[in-house]
């Protein structure tokens, strides 16, 4: 008898074991996993212990499913199964009914002129992390990015967030992302409720985040967060309301909000500016002009909005690095009724996984994909299907709202440390990327040199 994946054309990626599918792999090797499916099919099935999912390897048939058609499919499938528990109904995974209503009353905030109202705090932390290193002296540069982009993220949200709160999440993130990749890679959920540690740690780190968001939530309706000059995002949620009048935000959905924000945004840009201060140590000719870049673009103390704008070698390098190290490197869709994909047919309540990371790296769309080449994003012949297939914030309607935000906050952090200091990989140190509910690296050893005369 032929297997459904025969009857739709759809070959079934190898190495599937009984029971637990592909899981082995995805938890061994999942970017690795990635290229091998890339030849194996524009579209393979892949089994991720009892469920079942189609993995889309050409772009053309990623960008029907997010944009083109994207009326057929609604998020959901193996991995927004395991991310709604930690980000509710946020934004990022709210359902469609609630989701143009909810994205009416966010988008204001995250417009560019409203954005550069929050340029000063990433600049005045971007400043904090520079200062705090010390010539020769060795530093997780991970670590530290990660502290200043969590203070970024909680001044933006709440100006009056308390630091202890600032530095919970910090404790927490790891073993909450980790914790979630686990459960997408193997979801059996008996295995995740057995007493174990790690399933202890998971639970008690989760419910820790989540009293940390309520927290800040009641605080901003205790203080401030009603008046119309209040700053910050939650402010503002507050005091939105669909076309003037209407529904605003409950304190549950604001909560929900607070969530998916901290748990977006506090690790990308960190990631993102720790893995370009560790390519742009051996690469000096991009360093280089970075350097020189911001020698003359930044001449006050202070980064100001109209900077970031300025700064157009900075901000390819951070592109360069979303394309190496998508943080998102796998999103997923559920179709709704039965649809075709381009030469396929997909039965109604096919799980569909789309890999940003296997189109960032096709040798077929971006030449010798595992180079840094900031220079690939000044080329005016740059197909547009790699442009097309540049996908680190999704696309289409359900397309992060936080991408000019991570821009600007990422291009401020490696601007302010160009600006004073080297910075070259520490003796025996190594970076590992790992793919969690983030693509991150858990740390990068760096020594910081001074730039002569350039002295935080």
């Amino acid at each position: 008898m032929r297997t459904a994946a025969h009857r739709h054309g759809i070959l079934t990626a190898g190495g599937a074991l009984p029971l637990v599918g592909h899981s082995g792999r995805l938890l061994r090797d999942p970017l690795g996993f990635l290229a091998e499916c890339r030849r194996t099919g524009d579209l393979v099935r892949i089994h991720v212990g009892p469920k079942r999912a189609v993995l889309v390897c050409r772009t053309d048939l990623a960008r029907a499913v997010l944009v083109e058609q994207a009326q057929h499919f609604e998020k959901g499938g193996i991995i927004f199964e395991h991310l709604r528990p930690i980000s509710g109904n946020g934004l990022f995974t709210v359902d469609r009914a609630n989701h143009l209503h909810d994205r009416r009353l966010i988008q204001p905030v995250f417009t560019r002129p409203a954005i550069a109202r929050y340029v000063p705090v990433m600049s005045e932390e971007a400043h904090r992390l520079s200062a705090a290193f010390r010539h020769r002296a060795t530093v997780d540069v991970k670590a530290e990015t990660r502290m200043a982009t969590i203070r970024i993220l909680i001044r933006s949200i709440f100006p009056t967030a308390r630091p202890e709160q600032v530095k919970r999440f910090l404790t927490l993130l790891d073993i909450v992302f980790a914790g979630v990749y686990a459960r997408i890679a193997v979801p059996i959920a008996a295995a995740h409720r057995l007493p174990l540690p790690h399933n202890r740690r998971f639970q008690q780190a989760l419910a820790l985040a989540w009293a940390t968001a309520g927290d800040i939530v009641a605080e901003a309706r205790a203080g401030s967060g009603r008046s119309a000059d209040a700053t910050g995002f939650l402010p503002a949620f507050m005091r939105a309301r669909p076309g003037g009048s209407g529904p605003g935000f409950t304190d549950a959905q604001l909560r929900d909000q607070v969530m998916s924000l901290l748990l977006a945004g506090a690790e990308n840009a960190a990631t993102v500016v720790a893995l370009a201060c560790h390519h742009l140590a051996h690469a000096p000719r991009h360093e280089r002009l970075l350097h020189a870049e911001v020698d003359e673009v930044l001449t006050g103390e202070a980064i100001g909005a109209e900077d970031v704008g300025r700064l157009p070698r900075t901000t390819r390098i951070v592109t360069e690095i979303l394309r190496m190290y998508p943080p998102v490197w796998a999103l997923d869709r559920r179709a709704q009724q039965a649809v075709s994909l381009g030469a396929y047919r997909l039965p109604a309540g096919t799980d569909v996984v789309i890999s940003p990371y296997l189109f960032h790296h096709d040798p077929a769309l971006f030449p010798d994909p595992e180079r840094f080449d900031p220079d690939r994003w000044d080329r005016e012949d740059m197909p547009e299907t790699a442009r097309d297939a540049f996908l680190p914030f999704g696309a289409g309607s359900r397309k992060c709202l936080g991408d000019n935000f991570g821009m600007a906050e990422a291009t401020v952090l490696l601007a302010t440390l160009a600006r004073s200091w080297r910075l070259r990989p520490a003796p025996a140190s190594r970076v590992r990327v790992l793919a969690h509910a983030p693509l991150t690296v858990k740390s990068l050893q760096m020594t910081a040199d001074p730039r002569v005369g350039q002295e935080p």
